[in-house]
């Protein structure tokens, strides 16, 4: 087990990142492309075919119903599709199974966008998809002009840019910011950032550690959490990631990221919470943290082998092993 997880972190280290979905999102298609033909139904039956749209621009989003970065980008297609439908931009949005009962209620989703069952996962297999959510962009010629694995943070911004070359319109006004002035607790957290990259751990938790500001921000707390963490002071970081991440006193046993941190300083946040809930064996807590962290994310590799951590630790090890297996199969399969 023991030499399982160490080629597991040469694995990580050195195959993961060069190779990982956000590089090539598809391994059938690439920029420059023709699509390949669609010919899906709706929900009520109706059979939808790109080669209909033929002279339209379209965009194409393969997502999971019960997956929250599928729910955030949708967001994002939603909006766009409101703005661009209009300008004569197709949008299509492919599931292998079927929405929940009910939709989307608490946000339905823009007529425009059609939403198409591929149960026999014979789209996803012609496309070759390798994560979801993965959305692209075609022209007018169905020829693809973009591909973007998962969602992240300006991800609106950047398909706009896109849709407005494809359709010809004017590009986007963008507002010039005036220039940054350098803060002083900016410029702290990036250095002490880069010494715990290093692995100066004690340096950085250190330098943090000099001045405490009236509000630290995010990547403050999670660095010094870290720090804590690699140094065996897990007790002194849980309370940190617990204010953090709103965990709420009456609801301890509850594991939750808030909307209110961005996407991935939630997912480190929880998968730091994890690892120091499991210094004091609440193996169960834990391991609700970690797997919160592992739903945010497509790839979650980090989490994975704390998750696999944890199931040792607590004696289970078919499931530490399966964690571990899973990851050298992503690993490899990219």
């Amino acid at each position: 087990m023991i030499i399982l997880r160490w080629h597991l972190l040469v694995c990580a280290l050195f195959f993961a990142f060069p190779h990982c979905t956000f590089a090539r999102p598809l391994r059938n298609l690439a920029v420059g492309d023709k699509a390949f033909s669609i010919d899906l139904k709706d929900d009520t039956g109706k059979i939808h075919r790109l080669s209909e749209l033929k002279g339209t621009p379209a965009v194409i989003v393969f997502w999971r119903p019960e997956q929250e970065l599928s729910h955030r980008l949708l967001g994002v297609i939603d909006s766009l599709a409101a703005r661009f439908a209009k300008e004569g931009t197709a949008f299509l949005s492919i599931i292998h199974k079927p929405l929940p009962k009910g939709g989307f209620p608490e946000n339905p989703l823009n007529s425009e966008i059609k939403i198409l069952l591929d149960p026999d996962r014979i789209a996803y297999g012609t496309y070759g998809v390798f994560a979801q959510p993965t959305t692209i962009i075609l022209d007018k010629d169905h020829k693809v002009f973009s591909l973007y694995a998962s969602y992240r943070r300006g991800i609106n911004e950047t398909i706009e840019d896109d849709l407005r070359k494809v359709l010809g319109l004017e590009a986007r006004k963008i507002k010039k910011k005036p220039k940054d002035i350098l803060d002083p607790q900016k410029q702290t957290v990036n250095f002490a950032r880069k010494l715990l990259k290093a692995g100066d751990v004690t340096g950085a938790l250190a330098l943090l550690e000099k001045t405490t500001p009236p509000k630290p921000s995010t990547d403050r707390v999670l660095i010094i959490s870290e720090a804590l963490i690699r140094l065996d002071r897990a007790k002194e970081a849980r309370p940190k990631l617990e204010k953090l991440l709103l965990v709420d006193p009456k609801k301890p046993r509850t594991a939750s990221i808030p909307n209110t941190i961005p996407l991935g300083k939630g997912k480190w946040a929880a998968t730091l919470l994890g690892r120091a809930i499991m210094e004091t064996d609440e193996f169960e807590l834990a391991e609700a943290w970690l797997k919160e962290a592992i739903t945010m994310n497509p790839n979650p590799l980090r989490a994975r082998f704390h998750l696999g951590e944890l199931y040792e630790k607590a004696g289970r090890k078919d499931e530490a092993l399966l964690q571990y297996t899973t990851i050298l199969k992503r690993t490899f399969k990219y």
